[in-house]
């Protein structure tokens, strides 16, 4: 594990000075030392994702082939995990489209939850509310009951809401939210987080130095 750990950072490294081919030898090195483990899946998911990203902008077809489907199943179906990096946006980018062509819509639900979750995270509110809207739509015209999701995907209005500070559509957010399905305890926080960090505050007072109340 600890191998791993180290090729994938020396991976990232050189990623990240455009050394694409000794990022390539640092990615592929990876997963050969997790031995097949899913100890730190979102390890094996950031490897992957990285690798099939260095294939993708190589041109390399043969590898893309081979290493694309498994860095796309590992994002769309690891939960908790939060695309944080380029790389990962860009996978995601991919897969939205191919979910469009394929007219897979929960796959393009997915991917949008996702991307949404991604733009929110690294404070892109502009990017995360064209495909938080879009997840809505789908979700409005898919006739579908109420999905778990719903209570997240208004979270994350909420905390676009709170980025472009806009207290009371925070607050609106929050509130659907709470009367969706039943939250866990880190959704509950969050909200209260949200709240707490919105509401509306009274004027201050002056204090000026030497002003005097009236009696």
């Amino acid at each position: 594990m600890a191998l791993a750990r180290l090729c994938f950072l020396l991976g990232r490294l050189c990623s990240r000075r455009l050394k694409l081919s000794q990022a390539w030898v640092y990615f592929e090195e990876a997963p050969g030392a997790l031995e097949g483990s899913f100890g730190d899946l979102f390890l094996v998911v950031a490897v992957y994702a990285n690798l099939a990203s260095i294939y993708w902008k190589q041109k390399n077809r043969e590898k893309c082939t081979q290493v694309v489907p498994k860095a796309v199943a590992l994002l769309l179906g690891t939960p908790g995990h939060i695309c944080s990096t380029e790389v990962e946006g860009e996978l995601l980018q991919l897969v939205l489209r191919w979910a469009v062509g394929g007219q897979s819509l929960q796959a393009e639900a997915r991917a949008c939850f996702l991307l949404a979750r991604h733009h929110v995270h690294l404070k892109q509110p502009e990017e995360a509310l064209p495909v938080l809207e879009r997840l809505l739509l789908l979700h409005r015209d898919s006739g579908a009951p109420e999905a778990a999701w719903l209570s997240d995907c208004h979270l994350l209005l909420a905390d676009i809401g709170s980025c472009k500070c806009l207290p009371h559509l925070v607050l609106s957010c929050v509130k659907v939210a709470s009367l969706r399905a039943q939250d866990s305890l880190a959704g509950s926080l969050r909200s209260v987080n949200l709240v707490l960090q919105n509401v509306l505050q009274p004027h201050s007072l002056p204090t000026t130095s030497g002003e005097r109340w009236p009696p």
